[in-house]
């Protein structure tokens, strides 16, 4: 839906949402490890426990 409105291929916008995607974890990561001191292991398992409801509200973004 967003390719028109940008005048590009769909695989583009594809792409974009990609890096995004890619680029929220990696900063969500560095945020949750530097604001709770915490190491690779415990943020792996705060996202794990978290990634479910993650994708379900970013879903529900997109639907509305």
């Amino acid at each position: 839906e967003l390719a028109p409105t940008f005048r590009v291929h769909r695989a583009t916008v594809a792409r974009w949402i990609q890096n995004a995607r890619e680029r929220l974890v990696h900063e969500t990561r560095e945020g949750l490890r530097e604001r709770l001191a915490v190491g690779e292991a415990t943020v792996d398992s705060i996202l794990r426990q978290l990634e479910g409801d993650i994708e379900i509200s970013v879903s529900r973004l997109l639907a509305e």
